[in-house]
């Protein structure tokens, strides 16, 4: 895997990933990774979107489409799920950057950890055990609350039976509304 520390999507090759993992502070950062995928000729398998403020912040696991046959039972993106993130009048939010010297006098010191690690653990059960049960969640440390954000295929449909995502090996892509 490659590391990659730069403003997104100029600093990396975004088409030669099959995991794009991002940690970026403002919604128009998110907006060219998006537009980067969807003009791309092969967007990442995976992407999976962090984001926090002073002691809250949120993770979300998608799977980005491409321009032409876009499968409506992927999973959507950060930005498919919260479209107003798309919008291009909505302003950035200038809150404290994952930098450690500037973000320690406004935000909480674990925020970042706490969300890395719920991160990584839903990835760890997509990729080690082949299904997830939600595609992401929001975390707040303040009030102690942790609030799954369910699944759901890019054609709006949520499965409320406990469905599972599964991952299909032969397209490397997660399938919606497996049973557990």
């Amino acid at each position: 895997w490659k590391a990659v520390h730069g403003r997104a999507p100029g600093a990396i090759d975004i088409s030669k990933a099959d995991i794009l993992i991002t940690c970026v502070d403002t919604a128009s950062a998110r907006r060219a990774l998006g537009a980067a995928m969807a003009t791309g000729s092969t967007p990442p398998t995976y992407w999976m979107d962090l984001g926090n403020r002073a002691s809250d912040g949120q993770f979300i696991l998608g799977c980005p489409g491409r321009e032409h046959g876009q499968d409506r039972r992927r999973l959507p993106t950060v930005l498919e799920y919260f479209p107003e993130i798309a919008d291009e009048r909505l302003p950035d939010d200038n809150s404290p950057s994952c930098s450690v010297a500037e973000a320690l006098e406004r935000q909480s010191l674990f925020v970042n950890r706490v969300l890395a690690s719920h991160a990584l653990a839903l990835f760890f059960d997509l990729i080690g055990r082949g299904s997830i049960g939600h595609a992401g969640a929001f975390i707040n440390l303040a009030s102690g609350q942790c609030v799954p954000i369910p699944l759901r295929a890019t054609d709006g449909t949520i499965d409320d039976r406990g469905s599972a995502v599964e991952l299909d090996e032969s397209a490397a892509r997660p399938l919606i509304g497996a049973q557990r």
